[in-house]
């Protein structure tokens, strides 16, 4: 019987792991394709990304939070045009890079930011980083048609000061640009009414947890960033 039972749990470990390493190959195709897809018909955007490095969500959470990004910058930066800009957010702002074109530094800056670990969460102040770089990026931009774009990755929580869903609701008025929150962490249902109204009613909201949701909405970002097709 416990022979049996050992079996059965390693078949059972088995497959999970098969399932798990299928998804992790189909998000990787996913990213190739896009990649392809962006290199062959332009993506002209500013994107923003705002990371929570605050302690409600673990240093894992944090990580998988900020390889998100890299994957995204991975796809758009294969239009030298598009710029991108980062910050954390906690009980205040840190700059991971100000708006560039200059994808490999970025990365840089990005795979070094450090998971801070805040007592507090200002999802807010995230917020107002971010319109401060696309709001400059776009007064600055030779074309007017550019999309510009932020991205919240945290768990949706906030504990300090500053209403983020007026900021959000502020920046789409003043700067014409959109917002998608990617769920990290276990938001809860404030959590997650916050993320959605942050994204109002043209921006995803989607998680990082699941590598087959993860794969249908890095297209659904691609396409709505770049506004192209990814069928070649």
């Amino acid at each position: 019987m416990i022979k049996c039972f050992f079996v059965l749990a390693l078949l059972f470990a088995y497959a999970s792991c098969r399932s798990v390493e299928e998804a992790k190959l189909r998000y990787q195709n996913t990213i190739r394709t896009a990649s392809e897809a962006v290199e062959a018909r332009g993506c002209l955007a500013h994107v923003c990304f705002a990371l929570d490095t605050s302690g409600s969500v673990t240093k894992q959470q944090f990580s998988k939070g900020r390889d998100f990004i890299l994957d995204i910058t991975a796809i758009l930066g294969n239009d030298r045009r598009t710029k991108f800009a980062a910050g954390q957010y906690g009980r205040r702002t840190y700059k991971i890079a100000s708006m560039t074109g200059d994808v490999a530094t970025f990365n840089t800056e990005v795979g070094f930011s450090p998971y801070r670990h805040d007592s507090q969460t200002s999802v807010g102040s995230g917020i107002v980083f971010c319109h401060s770089q696309l709001r400059r990026a776009r007064k600055n931009a030779a074309d007017a048609n550019i999309v510009n774009k932020m991205v919240v990755i945290g768990d949706g929580r906030n504990t300090l000061g500053g209403d983020p869903i007026r900021r959000a609701n502020n920046f789409r008025r003043k700067v014409g640009g959109e917002i998608s929150t990617v769920s990290i962490g276990y938001p809860g249902k404030e959590g997650e009414r916050i993320l959605s109204e942050v994204a109002g009613e043209t921006g995803g909201v989607f998680t990082v947890d699941d590598y087959d949701e993860l794969s249908e909405k890095v297209e659904d970002l691609v396409v709505e960033i770049c506004g192209i097709s990814l069928d070649l």
